[in-house]
């Protein structure tokens, strides 16, 4: 904070100092503009708040056989819980305006996200995993019927209101049948990984340092649930981390792992003389096509037998 010192309070005591917390704007996706302040120095000597965060894959489990789902955001979370009074000069932050304090709570700060995840769940305690969940700033909410899902809506909006907590109309969705929910993918089908976040992965470049392998493993983690045998997979990728901290270990079988295809293997026949076709497809489009022409007697098979046979073809 910067501090207008008078004569009264000289230096030399070393009662007070200069101290700031830097101020910086980063534009959302509606175009508006979020103030991004640096509470570094404040999270280092701030008390830990060790409330849960819910584990993301407990809550999906319950929506087994959901058909109807409303997602809603809430408007400026954070900040509709306040600043204990007296608190407030620790929050201060310095722009080209001037010098400001929050008088709520506001991001940035180590413990609001667990804050406001505490304040969030005792206002929907008695309806979780009974079709609604609630993740920080989130709530989604689901059933099998319309009839239940109409009584659930007015349910929560009814708490949101009487706690004087408002939504961001432009960014909820009501009685869909499938939604994006947290980096996944959920209908009557069930939960799955969004495109975009498959796209990522496949297009994701090779990591050429300690920091690239560190982010690809984070990233790759969070949905490795939906990875057959993930940690056989990565076990190449985690082995470059040997090296230390800043040296990168590399190795031919990792290497391997960032060639191989991401798509599935294609296997065709036909009753021509072609017989059977094998195509994998990575990066680059399709690879190593591989042909073989059927034998005479081989030639009165059905289609699916020389697909299962295409070695004696």
């Amino acid at each position: 904070i910067n501090l207008q010192v008078g004569a009264a309070l000289p230096w030399s005591h070393g009662y007070i100092q200069p101290s700031t917390s830097p101020v910086f704007f980063v534009k959302k996706k509606d175009g508006g503009l979020r103030p991004c302040i640096d509470y570094w120095g404040l999270n280092q000597i701030t008390v830990k708040y060790s409330y849960p965060l819910p584990l993301i894959a407990s809550m999906t489990e319950s929506l087994h056989g959901a058909r109807f789902f409303t997602k809603l955001d809430l408007r400026s979370a954070y900040n509709p819980v306040r600043i204990r009074e007296g608190d407030e000069w620790k929050t201060a932050f310095s722009t080209t305006s001037g010098h400001y304090e929050y008088l709520v709570m506001p991001y940035g700060l180590m413990n609001a996200p667990s804050v406001f995840q505490s304040f969030v769940d005792e206002i929907f305690r008695d309806l979780h995993g009974q079709g609604v969940v609630v993740y920080i700033d989130v709530i989604l909410i689901y059933s099998t019927t319309r009839a239940e899902h109409v009584s659930l809506v007015c349910k929560v909006i009814g708490r949101l209101l009487a706690h004087d907590l408002y939504v961001k109309a432009e960014k909820c969705l009501f009685f869909q049948k499938s939604v994006s929910f947290l980096g996944r993918r959920l209908s009557a089908s069930g939960v799955e990984m969004e495109i975009d976040r498959i796209s990522a992965v496949r297009n994701w470049p090779t990591p050429t340092t300690v920091k690239e392998v560190q982010r690809l493993l984070g990233f790759a983690n969070y949905y490795r649930r939906f990875i057959r045998g993930f940690g056989q997979v990565a076990a190449p990728i985690t082995s470059l981390l040997r090296g230390g901290p800043v040296r990168l270990q590399r190795s031919a079988e990792a290497d391997r792992v960032f060639d191989r295809p991401e798509g599935p293997v294609y296997l065709g026949s036909s009753a021509g003389s072609s017989g059977s076709l094998l195509s994998i497809h990575n990066r680059g489009g399709r690879l190593r096509g591989w042909d073989r022409s059927c034998t005479v007697s081989a030639l009165g098979y059905a289609s699916a037998t020389m697909m299962w046979g295409t070695g004696s073809c």
